[in-house]
């Protein structure tokens, strides 16, 4: 089984079958208690491939497609590789069920060094096309890199600022104009209006016009990687991917829907069936009851009879005895001829 996890995860990330190598990767020296073996792990070498090599090379591309000044490609590269993108990378590829270290190695503080191992090994291992697939995919199809996560420049102003000097290399100024009836307020770089928006309260009409600033600029950034037909690839690939997931959640919702209305119509037609399946017992026990009282009824009216019968049909003899006995009235007539 843990063959088959390196081996999926060497096909997912390189798509070539290197599950000793990714194994060798993902080994770190402290898990080996033998000395010799400990110096010649070779999880140090691809860590230094991942640091260096894969970097450079990602570098290599952002100096290509992304238009900015050395120092701002710099910045920009340092919030690609930040912790939280290397925890991102050792999660979505779910490492902590493949890498190996030692017990005492405090591996939640440490997950970046396996992150870059893996790095390195698709540096190394993988075809070209592969490679740059996993650089887009991971690290430049988003745009959030273009925000550093320093508090200091959490407020939208600051932001609206350092992406506007990361690409137009100006910083951006706002210009608010009082109106007859409100305020108006826009963002220029260079003198160019990128951004306005008019408002009866100029705290409003400022806040708007430096989201569409904002939104501008990205929206620039995002042509910019347009263009790039893996990109293009790796976002259209996504969107499918949601819309999928999105489908698929439909549809277990409208199954599960299904399931309760049909669990609804089965439980109303069992009380239907067991209310016609009482009424139908009521009812016979009614026509049975019936039955037995006409019997009764019946059964009595013929006793009536033959007593009737044998009362008319009674000797003198025995009606004196039954008289003397106080069975019969005195003085009932003997009706025998």
């Amino acid at each position: 089984m843990a063959t088959e996890h390196y081996r999926n995860l060497s096909l997912t990330v390189a798509a070539i079958d290197e599950h000793h190598a990714i194994k060798k990767a993902l080994t770190h020296y402290s898990f080996y208690t033998n000395e010799k073996y400990a110096r010649n792990a070779e999880s140090s070498k691809f860590i230094f491939l991942g640091m260096y090599a894969f970097k450079g090379k990602v570098a290599e591309i952002m100096r290509k497609y992304i238009p900015l000044t050395g120092k701002q490609l710099q910045h920009y590269l340092g919030n690609v590789f930040k912790n939280k993108q290397l925890n991102y990378i050792y999660e979505k590829y779910h490492l902590g069920r493949c890498v190996r270290c030692g017990n005492d190695f405090i591996l939640e503080k440490n997950r970046h060094i396996f992150a870059y191992a893996l790095m390195g090994f698709v540096y190394q291992y993988a075809e070209e096309k592969h490679l740059l697939r996993f650089i887009y995919g991971n690290f430049l199809a988003s745009t959030e890199h273009l925000i550093p996560g320093k508090a200091k420049n959490t407020d939208i102003w600051s932001q609206c600022i350092y992406i506007a000097k990361m690409f137009y290399n100006e910083t951006p100024a706002l210009k608010v104009e009082k109106l007859e009836e409100g305020y108006s307020c826009c963002v220029t770089v260079n003198e160019e209006c990128i951004a306005q928006h008019e408002s009866k309260s100029e705290a409003y009409a400022r806040k708007k016009a430096i989201k569409k600033a904002l939104l501008y600029i990205v929206d620039q950034h995002n042509k910019i990687l347009n263009n790039n037909p893996i990109i293009r690839e790796i976002r259209q690939k996504r969107k499918k991917q949601e819309a999928e997931k999105l489908a698929k959640e439909r549809a277990l919702k409208l199954k599960a829907y299904r399931e309760k209305q049909q669990e609804r119509a089965e439980k109303a037609l069992k009380r239907r069936l067991e209310r016609k399946e009482a009424n139908l017992k009521k009812d016979l026990e009614r026509k049975k009851a019936k039955a037995e009282a006409k019997k009764r009824k019946k059964a009595q009216e013929a006793n009536r009879k033959k007593q009737e019968y044998d009362l008319a049909n009674m000797s003198v003899s025995k009606r004196r005895h039954l008289q003397d006995k106080g069975i019969l009235a005195k003085g009932a007539p003997n009706k025998k001829k």
